[in-house]
C-alpha cells in the first residue's frame, strides 16, 4: 500500500505545481488556451482531492497537498 500512496502523493504534488504555474501564466497572458489549461488542472485536482476526502486518505498526505485549495 505504501508504494501506491507514494505514487499518488507524488502525482498530486506535481499536478499542484503545474496548476499553480498554469494559473500564473493564464493571469499574465489572458490567453484562452492558457485559461483552459488552468481550468483543466482545477477540474482534475478538485475531483482528486474530493475523492481523497471521501476515501479518508487526504489527511495522510503531505501538508502541501492537505492545504492546497484549487482556485480558478
Amino acid at each position: 500500500m505504501n508504494s501506491y500512496k507514494n505514487y499518488l502523493e507524488d502525482c498530486l504534488e506535481h499536478l499542484i505545481d503545474r496548476s499553480i504555474e498554469a494559473k500564473v501564466k493564464a493571469d499574465e497572458t489572458n490567453d484562452a488556451f492558457d485559461q483552459g489549461l488552468s481550468f483543466g488542472y482545477y477540474e482534475v485536482l478538485s475531483h482528486l482531492l474530493a475523492q481523497s476526502e471521501i476515501f479518508e486518505i487526504k489527511e495522510t498526505f503531505k501538508e502541501k497537498i492537505k492545504t492546497f485549495s484549487p482556485a480558478f
